[in-house]
């Protein structure tokens, strides 16, 4: 049987075809529209006209029950909402970023401003203790919601504390304060980085002869921390630089947390604070860089444990001196401990070479302690440490010589010899001693220098 040819589908396609050509002549006939709207600056008539035939005129409209519309098309075309009409947009309740409660539309309080009011009379008239009370109320109810008025509460309380010598507490509330507005207004700032800053110099009074310390009951009175004042300050020295990192206080923060490490002899760790001082951005041009530069100097020479030890803190050292003269060339000509310093480091990294090389006179490696003996001999001639080079070189003269034994450390089978230069002696030798005869010694050469060839 002959099946004939449907008739059906060249039909529905030509239906298809005319619709498709209608959507096109409607798409260009808007997209006209539209462009001459635009030409005429009236950007928004089309959706003006759209929105009043389509959707309600405003966010606030209502549908037959009362409630309001909150519709996708009302939200989208409403004339209050979209940037297509020739109508504006409303405040947002939603803002960006870490201070968007101050910039949002604050509503009044009448009954916390008039509380405010009474605590700063309060404070002014000398009741710092009832004034206290009713601005931890306040700070409370208020922070919250991270209003304004909670931070004014918030900074009162601990400023009233810390007149009250309440340091601990009041130090407490200035961390509160930052934790719960990132965003601190800069006269809060200022003042609050200034406190902790003072804070930290009373707890640290026992360091400065200059100043008077707390007696005994400061740990129980709130005065001071029970247990590791000294901690809790340079934490609050922290705060300041962190808090504040361009205010004025931040390189005296540092310059105070790296003395106090260096008083209680930690030089390691006074040796990094001075180091952030000379290299942060914010602090190049503090007053204290000179001061910083050499007590960085100064930590790095006493924290070294000598010529056992790491050595590293000698050459930033001696980095530090040269950048000290780069940088106030006028100390040249009156640095006579600067230069002294520079002669000792050098003595330092001499008499570390010539350990090294005793340690290889005896273990009987007479060539590498005469490479060391000639290493002090060329880059300190003038250490005391060149003349027992000397003496010692004529012993090594004397002593026998003998090859190097190759590694005995175990390997993987075919991976390369440690005590080689990332060389497969071993693997070669094997190789060679398959070769012909020139081949064969040669690879029994670099499997004897690698460690693990044979010649067969």
């Amino acid at each position: 049987m002959i099946l004939e040819p449907s008739t059906a589908r060249p039909a529905a396609n030509r239906r298809s075809r005319r619709r498709f050509a209608r959507l096109v002549r409607r798409t260009l006939a808007v997209a006209g529209l539209l462009i001459v709207a635009g030409s005429r600056g009236e950007a928004g008539v089309i959706a003006d006209w759209i929105a009043s035939k389509t959707t309600p005129v405003a966010m606030n409209s209502t549908d037959a029950n009362g409630t309001p519309d909150r519709s996708l098309i009302t939200r989208w075309l409403g004339k209050d909402r979209t940037p297509f009409t020739s109508g504006f947009f409303n405040d947002s309740p939603t803002l960006l970023g870490l201070r968007a409660w101050e910039k949002s539309k604050t509503v009044a309080n009448p009954v916390t401003e008039s509380e405010l009011s009474a605590a700063m009379k309060l404070i002014d008239s000398g009741q710092l203790e009832t004034a206290e009370r009713m601005l931890k109320e306040i700070a409370e109810r208020e922070t919250k919601n991270t209003t304004p008025y909670g931070e004014k509460a918030q900074f009162w309380l601990a400023e009233t504390q810390f007149r009250l010598q309440k340091y601990v507490k009041a130090h407490d509330s200035f961390e509160l304060l930052i934790k719960k507005y990132p965003g601190l207004d800069t006269k809060y700032l200022d003042k609050m980085t200034a406190r902790e800053f003072q804070i930290a110099q009373i707890w640290l009074a026992s360091e400065d002869p200059k100043a008077k310390p707390l007696d005994w009951k400061a740990c129980f009175d709130g005065r001071a921390h029970l247990i590791d004042s000294n901690g809790y300050a340079i934490k609050a020295l922290e705060h300041v630089r962190q808090h504040n990192p361009q205010g004025a206080l931040a390189d005296d923060a540092a310059l105070r947390m790296a003395d106090h490490y260096h008083i209680v002899g930690d030089y390691e760790s006074a040796a990094l604070y001075y180091d952030q001082l000379i290299n942060d951005p914010d602090l190049r041009k503090s007053e204290y860089r000179e001061k910083a530069l050499l007590s960085s100097v100064d930590s790095k020479i006493k924290g070294y444990a000598g010529p056992e030890y790491d050595v590293s803190g000698l050459e930033q050292a001696s980095d530090t001196i040269t950048k000290i003269f780069t940088e106030y060339p006028e100390r040249r000509a009156t640095a006579e401990q600067l230069y002294h310093t520079n002669d000792l480091i050098k003595d330092q990294h001499a008499e570390r070479a010539y350990g090294v090389a005793m340690y290889y006179m005896r273990v009987r490696k007479p060539a590498s302690a005469e490479y060391y003996f000639g290493m002090i001999l060329a880059k300190w001639p003038e250490s005391k440490w060149a003349g027992e080079a000397r003496k010692q070189m004529l012993l090594t003269a004397k002593m026998p010589r003998k090859a190097s034994q190759p590694s005995k450390i175990m390997t993987m089978p075919g991976a390369p010899d440690p005590s080689t230069m990332g060389g497969n002696g071993g693997n070669n030798g094997n190789i060679g001693g398959s070769m012909n005869g020139l081949m064969n010694s040669v690879g029994g050469g670099m499997g004897g220098m690698g460690g693990g060839g044979m010649p067969n």
